[in-house]
């Protein structure tokens, strides 16, 4: 009984030596006894998440700043889904921003793809033009090797950034962004509410919020119903750059549509700028403008007949109705067959309905058109016709014409004649009743036969 003691002791005596070895070279490791050791891979397959540390740094502002030297560190928490790794890949890493340009004191968010998964990426961007101001974070790339990092840029100079990352197992990837002046854009309506069908024209100014520059690449686009960042609506139309109009930091672009549907529509101008400093920067109007296109009210015109004698006046007259009551102090247009007898180079001005919507235009002339009765229709009768306007649908209406005959009374020349078996000269009859129409003249003579 006391040897199988012994023998448990010394057993116990042993596993204790091989802990202290193991804690011994663990310290040699630590003190750096055996120089400099290649990194130890130790693949597992759990998830976990790391810290990184990200620090944005600033020198020496512009001397358009008045900011002071200062120096500011984020920390950035990085949640993997993949294994730790710092295996080189076979992967072609890549790194990209969200936006090409972006106002001063903007969020940009750099996007990573292609990275080994787990692999550690050191992220460094730097403004190119000053060089007084600079990033540096770190991130790990999931499982699909991609990764996102937010950089808030300052907000008291603008310049051009670059952006360099380079993974655990050196690979290379970059880009570059710039960051335009900052600019405001408003955009403001002609005519709201409008009518459905009506001419809108739409005018969007941006502002610079410095000293800054357009180019002729710059567009200005009309949007209805897109969001804040003008995407996920329809585009109604784009100015381009070399149709604004406007000096100095500010330019206005106009556009005019009459394809509006009937409603409220979220209008949205998006200025397209940016570029190298001093270029003026993007920015869409923001709170939208809400536009009301009012649908307009059916109208009927309901034309009188017309009548008249060869030669004379007649008085031609319709009534323009909404909803079965009459609208007032709306132009109507007429025809006689198609002719017209107002407006235009006729020189008449064509007449307004009254309070009962009733237009009437008298003395109209009927000369040159020949006695006859002539039905409705666009061409033939007396036809009237209501241009629509803000408030009301266009409509047309036509009824008959007639124009009667002229009478007149001739009376023939008194005369005598000896029957001689020969023809007597003529004699000239004239019209003792009514009168012929306008400039027109007699052509007649009497004669007396032979016997």
């Amino acid at each position: 009984m006391a040897r199988r003691m012994k023998k448990k002791a010394s057993s116990l005596h042993i596993k204790g030596s091989v802990g202290l070895i193991a804690l011994f070279f663990a310290g040699l490791l630590v003190a750096g006894a055996f120089g400099d050791l290649s990194p130890i891979t130790v693949s597992t397959s759990t998830f976990a998440s790391t810290t990184s540390d990200s620090s944005a740094t600033t020198t020496d502002p512009t001397p358009t700043s008045t900011a002071p030297t200062t120096t500011s560190t984020t920390d950035t928490t990085q949640t993997t889904t993949a294994p730790a790794s710092t295996v080189a890949s076979t992967f072609t890493p890549t790194i990209s921003s969200d936006q090409g340009d972006y106002p001063p004191g903007s969020t940009v968010t750099l996007t990573g793809a292609g990275w080994g998964p787990g692999e550690s990426v050191h992220v460094v961007v730097n403004d190119t033009i000053g060089q007084t101001w600079s990033f540096a974070g770190d991130a790990i790339a999931d499982v699909g090797g991609g990764f996102t990092l937010e950089v808030v840029l300052p907000d008291y100079f603008v310049s051009n950034y670059d952006v360099k990352a380079t993974g655990a197992a050196g690979e290379i990837a970059t880009a570059s962004f710039t960051d335009a002046i900052q600019t405001t854009t408003t955009v403001a309506s002609d005519t709201n509410p409008s009518a459905l069908g009506q001419a809108v024209t739409f005018t969007a100014t941006v502002t610079c919020s410095r000293t800054c520059a357009f180019t002729n690449a710059q567009s200005v686009d009309f949007t209805d119903g897109a969001n804040a960042s003008c995407n996920n609506g329809t585009l109604l139309g784009s100015v381009s750059g070399t149709n604004f109009t406007g000096t100095g930091d500010s330019r206005q672009a106009a556009f005019s549509t009459s394809s509006l549907t009937a409603g409220t529509h979220t209008i949205r101008a998006c200025f397209n700028g940016g570029g190298a400093n001093p270029t003026a920067g993007s920015s869409t109007s923001d709170p939208a403008l809400s536009q009301m296109v009012n649908a307009r009210a059916t109208t009927s015109l309901a034309v009188n007949p017309a009548s008249g004698t060869y030669g004379d006046t007649t008085t031609v007259s319709a009534t323009l109705t909404a909803n079965g009551n009459g609208v007032s102090g709306k132009t109507i247009s007429f025809t006689l067959n198609g002719t017209a007898v107002c407006g235009g180079a006729t020189g008449v001005t064509c007449p307004t309905t009254n309070a009962s919507g009733i237009a009437t235009l008298s003395n109209v002339s009927l000369s040159g058109i020949n006695a006859a009765t002539y039905p409705a229709g666009t061409n033939s009768g007396v036809a009237a016709s209501f241009t629509a306007d803000s408030g009301f649908a266009g409509s047309n209406g036509s009824n008959s014409l007639t124009v009667n005959k002229r009478a007149i009374t001739v009376t023939a020349a008194a005369n005598s004649k000896t029957y001689d078996a020969t023809t007597s000269a003529a004699a000239t009859p004239t019209i003792t009743s009514g009168s012929l129409a306008g400039s027109e003249t007699a052509n007649f003579t009497e004669s007396y036969d032979s016997k």
